[in-house]
């Protein structure tokens, strides 16, 4: 009888339990207007996490990011804003680290025009 009455509370931990950018919180984009591969959504482990966000710009850092893979390259971005568009910071591995790119933030999704 007890195992019935915490169940509910167990599946309760378990749905908040789960990686918010593989449940809908983060979006895949296609490259070159669906003419190339998406970008690829990844975990990144939290120690690798820690050390790229130190390098984004201080108005970034502590947002939500969604890290994707792309051609050797991680990107991090913001949630998808529906009608502001999206742009991602790249970062490229040198050796046993990554570093942020000198060239300016990339745009993954242009901005909805508003009629």
């Amino acid at each position: 009888m007890r195992a019935m009455v915490a169940m509910p509370f167990v599946l309760l931990l378990a749905g908040c339990a789960t990686d918010s950018a593989f449940s809908g919180y983060c979006s895949v984009y296609e490259l070159l207007g669906g003419k190339a591969d998406p970008l690829g959504l990844v975990r990144v482990p939290a120690q690798l996490e820690s050390d790229l966000r130190r390098q984004l710009p201080p108005g970034v850092r502590g947002d939500y990011i969604c890290w994707y893979e792309s051609a050797g390259s991680l990107i991090a971005a913001g949630r998808r804003n529906p009608n502001g568009g999206n742009s991602g910071y790249v970062f490229t591995e040198h050796g046993d680290s990554w570093s942020l790119t000198d060239s300016p933030p990339i745009l993954l999704e242009l901005p909805h025009v508003i009629e």
